[in-house]
């Protein structure tokens, strides 16, 4: 099943990681404007070994595809530790919305 993801009502287009020269197990996708998206569609929570993770996988898509901003859409909660670690390493972090096809 399909799903459409959005993040305060924008779009995210859903890349195929492969195709951009990105580990197949980093689920990706762009905003209308550009900003790359790191998804993470779960229900258990987000901690710091998540967030550890997260930010090694946010230096590989900015590298890899050369994007100057990248940030986290998920539908778990984040721990606000965890937040705050992502927001110091320039990766802002969005409730994302899900749309079943």
């Amino acid at each position: 099943m399909n799903s459409q993801y959005f993040i305060n009502g924008k779009k995210i287009t859903i890349v195929d990681s492969k195709d951009q020269g990105i580990p197949a197990n980093i689920k990706t996708g762009y905003l209308p404007k550009g900003q790359w998206v790191i998804i993470k569609d779960r229900k258990s929570r987000i901690i710091m070994k998540d967030g550890q993770i997260i930010r090694k996988q946010g230096k590989i898509v900015s590298d890899t595809v050369g994007a100057k901003a990248v940030c986290l859409g998920t539908t778990a909660s984040v721990c606000s530790k965890t937040k705050l670690f992502l927001e110091e390493s320039n990766i802002a972090v969005f409730s994302l919305d899900r749309i079943q096809k």
